[in-house]
């Protein structure tokens, strides 16, 4: 039986997303945030070691969900976490929740798909859909990736205007919020998020590769 002309389109859509939010995640997890700080590049803006791990993992957390914002206000950080911090934090997390749903409901789909497709005998729609979606994935983070290098503070200007309110998310340099994640940071996290979600993709149209040139020897 032919496969249904959406499933490749779906199964391309869906890899990407799943790629990505699985990389998410694994840099919202509190080893993710030591292994940044302990990066030379990233300065420490007068805060001793075991402040930043203890207040970074903190807004993390808050971020995941795991801890109410309001709880920042209550830490007695040098200098502490204001009003405008938390609200901000706040809706990063609203953000961060929402994206969470999404991926665990494409990766539900996916799986969902490759089920289907392998009972009804439409495993190379489906995996034709998977080297199209890391062909993507490839491109739109590649790109991304090229505009981070050559004007990473315009890339993370344009994405905090279009996700967070006008002023909601500007801060000064002396700020608690800044001196735990200065741009040095959101750059480290930014290349490990593109490495973490890729190499799945690579590694994938690689495997195909192979058994492509395999199937061509054979015959």
């Amino acid at each position: 039986m032919d496969a249904p002309r959406w499933l490749r389109p779906a199964v391309a859509v869906a890899w990407p997303l799943a790629l990505a939010g699985t990389a998410l995640r694994l840099l919202l997890a509190p080893l993710a945030l030591r292994i940044t700080y302990l990066m030379p590049w990233v300065p420490a803006n007068g805060l001793a070691e075991d402040q930043r791990l203890q207040w970074g993992a903190l807004a993390l957390a808050v971020v995941r969900g795991d801890v109410p914002a309001g709880a920042l206000l209550h830490v007695r950080s040098d200098p502490a976490f204001t009003e405008a911090e938390v609200g901000h934090l706040r809706d990063v997390a609203a953000i961060v929740q929402g994206a969470t749903v999404v991926w665990g409901l494409t990766v539900a789909l996916l799986a969902g798909l490759a089920f289907l497709a392998w009972r009804r005998g439409w495993r190379e729609a489906f995996l034709r859909g998977l080297d199209r979606g890391s062909a993507a994935l490839l491109a739109a983070l590649g790109a991304l990736a090229a505009a981070a290098l050559l004007a990473f503070p315009l890339v993370f200007d344009l994405f905090h205007g279009v996700l967070f309110a006008e002023g909601s998310w500007q801060f000064s340099y002396d700020s608690i919020l800044i001196r735990l994640f200065p741009q040095a940071f959101w750059r480290t996290m930014l290349a490990a998020w593109v490495l973490l979600a890729v190499a799945p993709a690579v590694g994938w149209l690689l495997v195909r590769r192979a058994g492509r040139d395999k199937a061509t020897d054979g015959s």
